[in-house]
């Protein structure tokens, strides 16, 4: 029996040891997808790390059902349900008025893998959460040494202007991964707490089996990451990181209770109190002034961007305008704002950003407050657990919850996963039912890899349109249209409002102005981008829809009253109508426009106009 026994405990150590390096291996896996880039497509970077996410679902989905499978028992928590009732309005959403874009549809099914897998790990196991924060961070560290060699010239960034961008397209990105690794790193080290002596002694007594335990490489590998990520941000120049780093060390100083101790120092010497308030004011006032003016006009373009979005949600309170069509929309409200504000200080700051720079903004402006409400929930319950229980996640949580506030980390594969893991990571208020857990979790695995296989053709026709599409916009820069070939991969691309323009500017080069313009509507429903607007302009001027081609270009101007490009285009439409008077107007409107960005087309519009000026006012036929 004796012999028996030694037996069961030795196969289920063996059993456990196998369990972790699956958990382990799947999770080194999933964080990996930072490093796809395949310049086979039209935006290499996010486009490949959807693919690669979306590619590791069977992986993520069978490895997830058999670790519910070997639980005993799986908590089924409030935070579970209002993330489950998100995700399912969302693809209600999706279903009803979506872009039919595939990344809307595999991507929460992917993320919601990753979640059940997380959730899976951490139920019922102490050293399931420091298991993923040790693969998290493990792949962190090789992150962390691109953008060093970056920082140092070793290696190329992915962005002509700037020289870091990690495995992103450009530094603020890669600043909310810094910012996210730092504050985990910190949170590990905080709650682990072992030493380098403690380290020294396990060799000296020669306990070498200590070294088994995770709280050992996870210490050192945290360790490392929260020394390169700090080297690494201030080079990222992101503001938003930032501030999600200051706002965490401020909550780990509270929590250490070096604010209490300094409180009770400072009650034995009040007459420090108001010259170290002074000082304190002072220097908070003065670094939130520095980092505002760092970059002002990107600040100010933000903060406009913000009354816009807010304006999206009142104006689509309950279900919002509907994932993917925040573009369009908020070109609309931004014409709307300049044609009734045309002495707006925001005049030379706006632009067509795609994103809010706020999430929750955005959220709610796609989504509506319903959306809002239940994405709110699943955080709110998050927040009420990790400053409960010790969870190695809460900082890095709370530093992409703050970089969300002025950033888009919701729109990045990476960060997003980072995201669902840290919230899977915790655990709130069970709800009744001992199997409820483990019966959920096993049906939905099942189902995320039912979906990926009835998925596959779907998958393999995104990648060859977009590979096909990679390869014509090369003929598409070297001005040589073909809009034929556009026309065979609409039906795969009709989502993506960039390939939208491509082929609506073709068949505006090739004379199908009508054909034309029923494309770029398309787009400008899906994107800010006023060029839509200047090129459907053209196509009613060139069906002499004079008033359309009027109301296109006005509308282009107005959602960015920083180009020139839609004055001069006007000016030419009133010469063309022989307007003489209107022409003129608009004439000195050009020549008066003074550029944010002074370029050679500015210069040469202007030199053209001119000449058409001295023209007009000398009676000469046009």
């Amino acid at each position: 029996m004796f012999i028996m026994g030694l037996y069961i405990a030795k196969r289920e150590k063996v059993f456990v040891v196998g369990v972790n390096i699956l958990s382990f291996v799947t999770f080194c896996l999933v964080s990996s997808v930072i490093f796809s880039i395949d310049h086979r497509f039209p935006e290499p970077n996010e486009t490949a790390k959807f693919i690669k996410l979306v590619s590791l679902i069977p992986v993520i989905s069978i490895s997830g059902l058999i670790l519910v499978l070997v639980k005993r028992k799986i908590r089924f928590t409030l935070s579970d349900l209002f993330s489950l009732l998100f995700v399912i309005y969302y693809l209600v959403s999706l279903f009803l008025r979506g872009t039919g874009d595939p990344r809307h549809l595999l991507l929460p099914i992917a993320l919601s893998a990753v979640y059940v897998i997380v959730r899976a790990t951490v139920s019922g196991s102490n050293s399931g959460l420091k298991l993923i924060a040790l693969a998290v961070l493990t792949v962190s560290i090789f992150e962390l040494i691109i953008g060093i060699k970056q920082v140092y010239g070793f290696s190329a960034s992915n962005h002509f202007r700037y020289s870091i961008t990690g495995s992103f397209f450009n530094p603020g990105p890669f600043g909310g991964y810094l910012a996210f690794i730092f504050s985990l790193s910190l949170s590990v080290l905080i709650q682990i707490q072992k030493t380098m002596d403690q380290f020294i002694q396990v060799f000296k007594l020669k306990k070498f089996k200590e070294l088994i335990n995770v709280d050992f490489p996870l210490y050192f590998v945290s360790f490392s990451a929260l020394i390169l990520s700090f080297i690494l941000l201030p080079a990222s120049m992101s503001r938003s990181a930032w501030m999600s780093v200051c706002v965490v060390l401020f909550i780990a100083i509270i929590e250490a209770g070096f604010l209490k101790t300094f409180k009770n120092w400072l009650s034995k010497r009040k007459r420090l109190l108001l010259p170290l308030a002074l000082t304190l004011s002072v220097v908070t006032i003065s670094a939130i002034y520095g980092v505002y003016t760092l970059k002002k006009d990107s600040a100010d373009a933000r903060l406009f961007s913000w009354q816009i979005s807010a304006k999206l949600i009142a104006s689509n309170p309950v279900a919002g305008v509907g994932a993917g069509y925040f573009g369009g929309a908020f070109a609309k409200h931004q014409a709307q704002y300049f044609a009734a504000n045309p002495g707006s200080k925001y005049l030379f700051v706006a632009d067509c950003p795609s994103y809010a720079f706020n999430e929750y903004l955005q959220i709610g402006a796609e989504l509506g407050l319903v959306g809002l409400a239940l994405f709110s929930m699943v955080l709110i319950f998050f927040l009420r657990s990790v400053f409960s229980k010790q969870n190695p996640f809460k900082y890095g949580l709370i530093a992409i919850l703050i970089f969300a506030f002025t950033s888009y980390p919701f729109h990045l594969v990476p960060l997003l996963i980072l995201f669902v893991v840290s919230i899977a990571a915790s655990e709130t208020i069970a709800l009744p039912g001992r199997l409820a857990g483990k019966i959920l979790f096993s049906v939905l695995s099942i189902s995320f890899l039912a979906a990926w296989i009835w998925s596959l053709p779907l998958i393999n026709e995104h990648i060859k349109a977009q590979t096909e599409w990679r390869k014509l916009q090369t003929l598409y820069k070297m001005e040589i249209y073909d809009p034929a070939v556009y026309e065979e991969l609409y039906s795969f691309l009709n989502y993506d409002h960039k390939f939208l323009f491509e082929y609506g500017h073709s068949l505006n080069k090739v004379g199908h102005h009508a054909k034309s313009n029923e494309i770029l509507f398309q787009g400008a429903k899906l994107s800010n981008d006023p060029m839509f607007h200047n090129i459907m302009g053209n196509n009613y001027l060139a069906l002499n829809e004079y008033q359309n081609a009027e109301k296109s270009y006005e509308m282009a101007y107005n959602i960015v009253p920083g180009r020139i490009y839609p004055l001069y285009l006007l000016a030419k439409l009133y010469i063309q109508q022989g307007n003489k008077a209107k022409a003129l107007n608009m004439c000195q409107k050009v020549m008066d426009f003074i550029p944010k960005v002074h370029s050679p087309a500015v210069s040469e519009m202007k030199v053209e106009i001119e000449k058409l000026m001295n023209s007009l006012n000398s009676n000469e036929p046009q």
